[in-house]
């Protein structure tokens, strides 16, 4: 095991003694340069490291916030937005009628993302209540 210090930080290699001219000359070719002490070499490596790292952060963030801007509701067409709206009504029927307590209730209708949904039912519905009496009278 070999140590090198460097400013503020070091740096443990596992290495045999004759591996390291070879380690030196492929980070060299790497790097396209020469390089000719070790420490030299290991801080290019980390920089690489590092690099290689920030990209792959920068992807993973970007392919995850376009993941929850596809899901939000603003993006849902008219279909996708009567299709959940129908299967989170089933969903919220299917838990009233197995409901153990009746405080449950409260979070039946608030779980998930069904707080759009159950105020797009009530918005039918005032809009159904206020048809028929409108007609009827």
């Amino acid at each position: 095991m070999i140590v090198y210090e460097r400013g503020d930080s070091s740096f443990i290699v596992l290495m045999q003694e004759n591996q390291h001219d070879d380690f030196i000359k492929q980070v060299a070719q790497l790097t396209e340069g020469s390089i000719d002490d070790r420490g030299d070499a290991l801080s290019v490596l980390m920089r690489k490291e590092a690099r290689v790292l920030d990209t792959v952060d920068r992807v993973v963030n970007t392919t995850r916030s376009s993941i929850v801007e596809s899901q939000l509701f603003v993006h849902l067409t008219l279909t996708d937005i009567a299709k959940n709206s129908m299967h989170t009504m089933r969903d919220i029927m299917f838990d009233i009628t197995h409901v153990k307590r009746p405080s449950d209730i409260i979070t039946i209708f608030t779980k998930d993302a069904r707080k759009i949904y159950v105020g797009i039912l009530l918005i039918a519905i005032a809009f159904l209540m206020f048809f028929v009496t409108s007609s009827s009278s």
